[in-house]
């Protein structure tokens, strides 16, 4: 595990106490990603979608993206 490319990365820190109060024995695999193909992704998650024991939370940080 990698701690520095979570440095400037909060948004676990926000979801993490929501996520464990549903469900208090969960565990996480966070997963950082930069610029990159949408397709890719697709394909990834396609591959996990149908195991029940595996659930996703997406999130972007839009203001990153379009600051002005």
């Amino acid at each position: 595990y990698l701690d520095e490319p979570f440095n400037n990365e909060h948004s676990i820190e926000v979801q993490l106490p929501l996520i464990q109060m549903l469900k208090n024995n969960i565990k996480i695999v966070p997963i950082l990603i930069g610029n990159v193909d949408y397709n890719k992704i697709s394909t990834i998650i396609k591959e996990f979608w149908s195991n029940k024991s595996i659930s996703f939370i997406i999130s972007s940080e839009i203001i990153s993206i379009f600051q002005m």
